[in-house]
């Protein structure tokens, strides 16, 4: 039997799954049923966040918040500082290939997110603002047209 995946969200995607599964021929072969809870990307919202942070971060250390590629290397700088790895050889070098922001749940980058906070504050005294703090404001007023990637 082909590989079966089936996404349950209400009752009765659920009420089918069980019919499905029923219907399975385990004379055929041994099959094992796993179950996986979805977790949701990355929200917009933290993302706009990450990229105000990074040119505030760009104006604060005095680069170019305006170059597109000191955007990008503030972070992919980030990425080394606080993201796994995976270790892999190219063109015969050993290289590190960092996990892609992209591909983290909101769990993964609120931790991101604090890690940058607290390394910010702690390395270089850059207060960088969360929503409900009394300096977001400002944050958006001058970063918002920063808020989307390099």
């Amino acid at each position: 039997m082909a590989k079966l995946k089936l996404q349950i969200t209400n009752n009765k995607d659920l009420a089918e799954a069980i019919t499905k599964i029923t219907l399975v021929d385990r004379k055929e072969k041994p099959w094992t049923l796993t179950y996986q809870s979805k977790k949701k990307r990355r929200s917009l919202n933290q993302n706009a966040l990450y990229w105000m942070w990074i040119a505030c971060i760009c104006d604060e250390m005095k680069y170019d918040k305006d170059n597109k590629l000191e955007k990008q290397n503030v972070h992919d700088g980030l990425r080394e500082l606080f993201l796994p790895y995976e270790e892999k050889v190219l063109l015969g070098r050993k290289c590190r290939i960092y996990k892609s922001t992209t591909k983290l749940n909101t769990m993964e980058f609120t931790n991101y997110l604090n890690s940058i906070k607290i390394h910010m504050i702690t390395e270089y005294a850059i207060d960088l603002p969360l929503p409900g703090d009394r300096l977001y404001d400002e944050l958006i007023d001058k970063y918002e047209d920063y808020s989307r990637a390099a």
